[in-house]
């Protein structure tokens, strides 16, 4: 799909991904409506759900672009963990065999895909986890973790490339989709939600690396995301 056909969000979206807008930049609804060449209904409108998504939070002077904090990043893989394991739940209780048959093709893909060439292990990952939820049968489950996803596309290295991590996400899948399958609710959920901490771990340590926070800013965010589990 190119540019020109995505809609006005999308567009908006991608240009703060590829780097077009910097985190932390100003903007203004009129700047944006002659950028894209619409008028400001349509700007407002993925304003509107730039700002619900995390992405973006309006000002007094304008628009501006939101620098995730390590205490984000706690905060959202922590409600993320628990919507994952949620969905781990539910899954083997409602999943159906379509569904079964469309989540073991996906992770046989993914296998093969790690075997012969990884091109492609990113987004077969990303279509396991969309199957999984689509499997909860509980759409509330998944608009929202579709939200938390596109907060967390503000960083667009995928934590896929952290040494290891690969090999730790198909023998993750695979358990979670035994368990899905057994119908055993209770290990699904705890493996769902112990998927995404790991990843939580990957991304903090990332983030500590290329942003030189110091790790006491890292501790007190780690408990700070603690507490607010609780």
């Amino acid at each position: 799909m190119t540019h020109a056909n995505l809609s006005i969000f999308e567009r908006i979206l991608q240009d703060i991904l590829d780097g077009k807008m910097a985190s932390g930049a100003l903007t203004h609804e009129n700047e944006l409506a002659k950028l894209y060449g619409v008028s400001r209904t349509p700007i407002r409108e993925a304003l509107g759900a730039l700002e619900y998504s995390g992405i973006i939070k309006r000002e007094r002077g304008g628009i501006r672009i939101t620098e995730p904090t390590p205490i984000e990043i706690l905060q959202i893989y922590n409600v993320k963990a628990a919507l994952e394991g949620e969905v781990g739940r539910e899954a083997a209780i409602n999943r159906t065999d379509i569904d079964l048959s469309i989540l073991s093709t996906l992770l046989d893909a993914s296998h093969e895909a790690y075997q012969q060439s990884r091109e492609n292990i990113i987004q077969l990952n990303s279509q396991f986890h969309h199957a999984m939820r689509e499997a909860s049968h509980n759409r509330i489950l998944v608009e929202m973790l579709d939200r938390l996803d596109i907060n967390l596309s503000r960083f667009r290295e995928t934590t896929m490339v952290h040494q290891g991590r690969l090999e730790q996400i198909l023998v993750q899948h695979r358990k979670l989709l035994d368990a899905v399958s057994d119908g055993n609710s209770d290990e699904a959920m705890a493996i769902g939600q112990q998927h995404t901490m790991d990843a939580r771990s990957i991304r903090l340590e990332r983030f500590s690396v290329e942003s030189s926070v110091p790790e006491l800013d890292l501790a007190t965010a780690h408990l700070t995301g603690l507490f607010d589990m609780q």
